[in-house]
């Protein structure tokens, strides 16, 4: 299986956000706000990043405006989308797993992979990704 971790960032990992009955979602640690954010059951990203990957056309993703909401000044923040994709997999499927084409995959609901051939395409982009091959390197 050849697919790449997307790394939230070489130094530290972003907050940590807890989802809300009114669709927001909460701060709930103190890191920042990176780029891309990545927990359980949600992936965030800026919405340049957004646009830009939805001009790629790629299968099994589809966005929506989301809040992040910071309770400690009574924030929010509107300068993100939530990234839905529609490829899961599990420890029980590693031999099983598509990788073929350009596709994001997200492992037991909480790590963002992504297949060669999008990390390629990512890789000459503008917004400095960084990835790690296969489970080598979690935050």
């Amino acid at each position: 299986m050849s697919i790449y971790h997307l790394e939230i960032s070489s130094e530290a990992c972003g907050a940590k956000l807890f989802p809300l009955k009114d669709g927001r979602y909460q701060k709930i640690t103190n890191g920042s706000l990176e780029p891309v954010l990545v927990g359980v059951k949600y992936i965030l990203i800026k919405k340049e990043i957004a646009e830009y990957l939805k001009s790629l056309d790629i299968d099994r993703i589809s966005f929506k405006p989301v809040i992040i909401y910071d309770r400690t000044d009574e924030s929010e923040n509107s300068s993100y989308e939530q990234m839905i994709v529609n490829h899961h997999f599990h420890t029980t499927e590693f031999n099983d797993v598509d990788t073929s084409g350009k596709q994001f995959l997200l492992f037991n609901y909480e790590y963002l992979f992504v297949t060669s051939e999008l990390k390629d395409i990512l890789d000459k982009s503008k917004f400095d990704f960084e990835f790690s091959y296969g489970f080598s390197n979690f935050c």
